[in-house]
């Protein structure tokens, strides 16, 4: 397992994701929340493969609980970096009762989760990074200075969010929707003046919540077949380079982020099976870059944002 060295942490190049911990996530998920002896399975898994860093957050469900209450009795612990993130905010005009709501939500995790202090904890809703003039990041840098939280950062969606990020110091870490057909990072240049700023970048949907495995397989939900010729074209790149779909995405992803990818699995099979896909160290070389960027430079917003799924 390979390493990035950002701010006093080791973080591992993989990011083991536990939406899936909490909640029945991702739209090619076909076994549902995890019990407890699954995840720790997996979560045992990932540390015995070299992953340390865990994503998580408030609003997946039980997956902070069943974190901490396994974590307080694994070995490796103390090896253990814990990212959670701050749940959506009501909108208010009373700012004491927002300081209140931010301290008990930092409290919360930190109880679930077993921990004296929070490694890493991100605004989730990256309009926070706006709103109230800055207030709610005033907030959070008072719960870091009391220790409660080492770094801060921002989970964002759009361009002008991860913008923003870039530019706001207290902003440490970013994580960002990176994929094969998500190349709007790409046109701004994030990735290397993310690592020019000291940044570390957190790269999440590089299987397009499982939607490219689902094209591979011919069983795309049919709200997305119009899409198909994309899915197309992405077979077709795959399998002229003699790549599977799932290590194609994998591979660029890890190359063109320079950060710690999320990996989000259902099962220890799974995870493997995509650990195995960077196992072979033959990189992406440039015509292949070059033939996926053209192909998908201009893919619609409403397929490379799960938000607008619905």
């Amino acid at each position: 397992m390979k390493y990035i060295y950002k701010h006093g942490y080791n973080v591992s190049r993989f990011t083991l994701g536990t939406a899936q911990f909490g909640s029945d996530y991702g739209i090619a998920n076909k076994y549902g929340k995890l019990t407890e002896r699954e995840i720790k399975k997996v979560l045992d898994k990932a540390f015995e493969k070299g992953i340390n860093l865990i994503d998580t957050a408030s609003s997946y469900g039980v997956s902070e609980k069943t974190i901490g209450n396994i974590l307080c009795k694994s070995p490796y612990k103390s090896g253990v970096i814990v990212e959670s993130k701050l749940p959506y905010l009501k909108n208010t005009n009373d700012l004491q009762a927002l300081n209140r709501e931010i301290e008990q939500a930092v409290t919360r995790s930190l109880n679930r989760l077993r921990l004296d202090s929070l490694p890493i904890y991100l605004l989730h809703d990256e309009n926070n990074l706006f709103f109230y003039d800055g207030y709610i990041i005033d907030i959070l840098r008072k719960e870091k200075k009391k220790g409660k939280i080492n770094l801060l950062g921002v989970s964002v969606y759009s361009t002008e969010a991860a913008e923003a990020a870039l530019d706001n110091l207290e902003m440490q870490v970013i994580q960002v929707p990176f994929n094969l057909f998500d190349q709007r990072l790409n046109k701004i240049n994030f990735f290397n003046r993310a690592a020019e700023k000291g940044k570390l970048v957190l790269v999440r949907s590089v299987f397009l919540q499982g939607l490219f495995f689902m094209a591979e397989d011919e069983i795309l939900p049919e709200k997305f077949c119009i899409y198909s010729p994309y899915f197309k074209k992405l077979t077709e790149i795959a399998d002229h380079y003699c790549f599977k779909v799932g290590e194609l995405a994998l591979k660029y992803a890890c190359q063109k982020s320079q950060g710690s990818v999320i990996l989000g699995v259902d099962s220890c099979k799974q995870l493997e099976e995509n650990l195995n896909f960077c196992s072979n160290k033959n990189k992406l070389n440039s015509e292949i870059i070059k033939s996926i960027e053209k192909a998908f430079q201009d893919i619609p917003v409403n397929l490379i944002d799960p938000r607008k799924w619905c």
